[in-house]
């Protein structure tokens, strides 16, 4: 991978925002949760003194509301991120598939020109010269036999009886 893109980076900061906001909730929810259990331990003991405890019942009541209001709320945001999430992961997924496409398409094209290039064989043409000079395009057929042929060629001694005069370095 070449790094993080602009849609990927808009997506992680996105993310990162939905997740921020979900944070000060919780938070929000677990500070109102606390203020919950003092006025429950409130209520009990004026329950116990035989003190009222309407207001603080009303106050409670109120607190569970928010209490509860906060957790839908989170629930929702968190759907929200997993929405956000699959819908980033997608744009990401079709980005770097045209990517690719794109990619393929490019190496198809590089080997189409190549292969106009050398005349589909893989050979690059070349001219020879004639005897007279002028210069001539090797044939296909030739070009094809000199792809087959092996690189190199070792020259093997032939050993026979020489004549007295004649060479005794014979190669064939």
């Amino acid at each position: 991978m070449s790094g993080i893109g602009c849609s990927q980076m808009s997506a992680l900061m996105s993310s990162q925002n939905v997740l921020t906001s979900v944070t000060d909730a919780n938070r929000n929810r677990t500070k109102l949760k606390g203020e919950m259990g003092v006025l429950a331990g409130e209520i009990e003991d004026d329950k116990n003194r035989g003190l009222n405890t309407k207001d603080k019942e009303a106050r409670f009541a109120k607190a569970e509301e928010g209490a509860d209001s906060m957790m839908s709320q989170i629930g929702e945001t968190a759907a929200k991120i997993r929405d956000k999430i699959a819908e980033d992961n997608k744009k990401v997924q079709e980005e770097e598939k045209a990517k690719a496409e794109a990619a393929k398409k490019a190496a198809k094209a590089d080997k189409a020109d190549d292969t106009a290039k050398t005349g589909g064989d893989g050979i690059k043409p070349r001219g020879a010269a004639s005897q007279d000079g002028d210069t001539v395009e090797i044939s296909k057929h030739a070009r094809a036999a000199s792809a087959n042929a092996p690189e190199a060629v070792t020259p093997q001694p032939v050993t026979t009886a020489v004549e007295p005069g004649e060479s005794i370095n014979t190669w064939v």
